[in-house]
């Protein structure tokens, strides 16, 4: 019996020694290897100077093995808590935690402080903390650009924004590296060991210009405070090439602090601030959209400046009765005067001499309820029903900007089609990215179509031109002296999803500067306000003073001319 018990050993033995020799040693091998993750440097985020929107700091985090610092825990604590603006007994709870080799002391600490923590660590023959790459996301600017560019989560991961929709490009491929421990934990100064470099992410560039982009938050966010409204929008957009230079909305955030609070309530009002509403945003725009029905109508030779119109001071579609914003008896109006007095029944007996699969082929060109081609989460395309599915009464509202929603974006784009002789040019955001060596790979070129005539939009700019008149127009608040300046109302029921009703009001105003030599164009909504307020009263305010520094700020020299007079009445 005990010789058949040796042989059975001294079988296991062989095959311990010979057989499985190779596969034991790789399995001792392999459970001494530990593998760490080398995070990426993320890539920056730049305005169109180069101004830095979102950076990445090579930070730390500073973890320990309390397995190996329990024996010395005191004189460790001691050690780090200092630099690391840490409690010194938290600290050494930390330290001596039972049942684990890991725990984190600090994130996001400086390379400074850690090579003080390492000296003294060393100095003292101490073992057992360390670090990870550990990157802080930083947004220097603060909330200059936080809705469009988002912000980081706790696992480094981009949420809202370009930080999320650019997060592959930005974010790089992380590295590893694999090292053979000693069965106490530390190192082996001559075991094996590899590393996989990791491959930085890119570095984008926008062509939003900070300067203005602050400029405009400032003056949306006034505007939202003085009118009491739920949120206002601003875009700045150059006509020639359909570059983005400023996209505000309030109330807004800080991405270095995307949550300051905890709390259902908190978090719905985070959830809120963190919105891009230029893009997120559907609503019905009211009379600036009668600019796109005037360009359709005059590109389609139905009406010129000069068509004489009966206005009644009502009329009904499909048993809806529609009025103007203001009383009034019989109105005679050209259809310049319709538009440039903002008659909602002017502009909708007009709108019915074009059929309304021609009208809806128009405003699809233009981009109404079509998607932006931007690079940012969350867009809308609007509303806009299918030109066989309207009623007259549709029709009607329509024209008039009610019954259709677009975001402020898709708005500032459709202007600044017209502005820019009737082609527009698809929105653009990404100026392009930037390369190791400094040099910029700039982004595919915009695609354009041409939507009206070359002449019809000058047209249309000569109508818009005669609201800003310092003496007579609607909206003579956004006069520039020196400036001939193209602009149009927007003052909107708003849609209640809560009463399932209209209730308030969206007011908004257009600028085009200068409307001789177009350049820029400005759009600024403000959203649930009450009936006090107005396009012309009070968004245009707003947009004179957002453009007056557009124009001075990139040197555009004052008009050469003056605005054309045209008949409104006849």
């Amino acid at each position: 019996m005990i010789a058949f018990v040796i042989s059975i050993f001294a079988g296991r033995l062989i095959q311990l020694q010979g057989i499985d020799s190779g596969a034991y040693a790789a399995a001792a091998t392999a459970n001494r290897l530990r593998t760490v993750e080398i995070a990426a440097s993320r890539g920056g985020i730049l305005d169109t100077n180069g101004v830095a929107l979102a950076s990445t700091t090579n930070t730390v985090a500073v973890a320990a093995d309390p397995v190996l610092t329990t024996p010395h825990a005191a004189q460790i604590a001691g050690i780090v808590a200092g630099p690391l603006g840490l409690d010194d007994v938290d600290v050494y709870a930390k330290l001596t935690k039972p049942g684990t080799r890991f725990v984190y002391l600090k994130k996001k600490v400086t390379q400074g402080t850690w090579r003080e923590v390492r000296s003294a660590m060393v100095s003292a023959g101490l073992t057992g903390v360390f670090t990870e790459a550990d990157p802080y996301r930083f947004y220097p600017n603060g909330s200059v650009a936080s809705n469009v560019i988002g912000f980081l989560g706790g696992e480094g991961r981009g949420l809202g924004g370009l930080e999320q929709s650019l997060n592959a490009t930005l974010a790089g491929t992380p590295g590893h590296r694999t090292y053979e421990v000693s069965a106490d934990g530390p190192a082996l100064p001559f075991g094996d060991s590899s590393e996989v470099a990791p491959k930085p992410g890119r570095t984008v560039q926008l062509t939003i210009d900070a300067d203005v982009q602050f400029q405009a938050q400032q003056l949306v966010a006034a505007a939202v405070k003085e009118n009491k409204a739920e949120s206002g929008d601003a875009v700045v957009m150059d006509v020639r090439t359909g570059e983005i230079v400023a996209m505000a909305t309030a109330p807004t955030f800080d991405p270095n602090e995307p949550i300051r609070s905890t709390g259902d309530a908190a978090v719905k009002k985070a959830l809120d601030e963190r919105r891009n509403r230029p893009v997120t945003d559907a609503y019905e725009p009211g009379s600036v959209f009668k600019i796109l029905t005037a360009a359709a109508l005059l590109d389609q030779g139905l009406v010129t400046t000069k068509t004489k119109e009966q206005v009644p001071g009502t009329i009904v579609r499909n048993g809806w009765r529609i009025k103007d914003a203001w009383s009034h008896g019989d109105l005679n109006l050209t259809f310049a005067g319709a538009i440039a007095k903002s008659s909602n029944i002017g502009t909708l007996l007009a709108a019915e001499e074009m059929t309304k699969a021609t009208q809806a082929s128009y405003l699809s060109a233009f981009g109404i309820g079509q998607p932006t081609g931007l690079p940012l989460p969350g867009q809308t395309k609007g509303i806009m029903p299918p030109g066989s599915t309207w009623s007259d009464l549709g029709r009607a509202t329509i024209s008039f900007g009610q019954g259709i929603s677009v975001s402020a974006l898709q708005m500032t784009n459709a202007i600044a089609a017209v502005a820019n002789g009737g082609v527009r040019i698809e929105p653009q955001l990404i100026k392009g990215y930037v390369n190791d060596d400094g040099t910029l790979d700039p982004a595919p070129p915009a695609k354009s179509n041409r939507v009206v005539s070359a002449a019809t939009a000058r047209t249309v700019l000569d109508i818009m031109e005669q609201v800003t008149d310092p003496e007579t127009g609607l909206g003579k608040r956004a006069y520039i002296e020196g400036y001939r300046v193209a602009g149009k109302t927007g003052t909107a029921q708003r849609a209640d999803s809560d009463c399932g009703c209209y209730r308030n009001y969206t007011v908004s105003f257009a600028a085009v500067a200068p409307a001789d030599s177009p350049r820029y164009v400005v759009y600024v909504d403000l959203k649930n306000v009450d009936r006090s307020a107005s396009g012309g009263g009070t968004a245009a305010p707003v947009v004179a003073s957002l453009l007056k520094y557009v124009l001075q700020k990139y040197k555009v020299p004052p008009s050469g001319s003056k605005s054309p007079q045209l008949e409104l009445t006849w």
